[in-house]
């Protein structure tokens, strides 16, 4: 039967070392990966809606007594589904219907 020395194979394992290199560097591409879908979410997705449909909703919401749209966001979130941020300045302010 042979026998090896197995001693040049063996290490310890221990798990307990700060690797302070490597967190540093996976927080790195953590922050760049967030960033990234950050603006392609904002780009992609808020810059992708045509101009007819942003101003079908324009009209629509200013339509009603001396409503001005100052800022509108709108997402295609489906077949001719869409969702929307909008702030809109008025002075006759009305209660929500329920």
């Amino acid at each position: 039967m042979q026998t090896q020395d197995l001693k040049q194979w063996q290490h310890k394992h221990e798990f307990s070392v700060i690797q302070e290199h490597g967190e540093k560097r996976t927080l790195q591409v953590l922050l760049l990966t967030a960033v990234t879908m950050i603006v392609e979410i904002i780009i992609l997705l808020d810059g992708s809606i045509e101009e007819e449909i942003l101003q079908k909703i324009v009209q629509a919401m200013e339509a009603d007594k001396d409503n001005r749209v100052s800022d509108i966001h709108v997402w295609k979130v489906g077949p001719n589904h869409y969702a929307t941020m909008i702030s809109i300045v008025t002075h006759h302010p009305q209660s929500p219907v329920r």
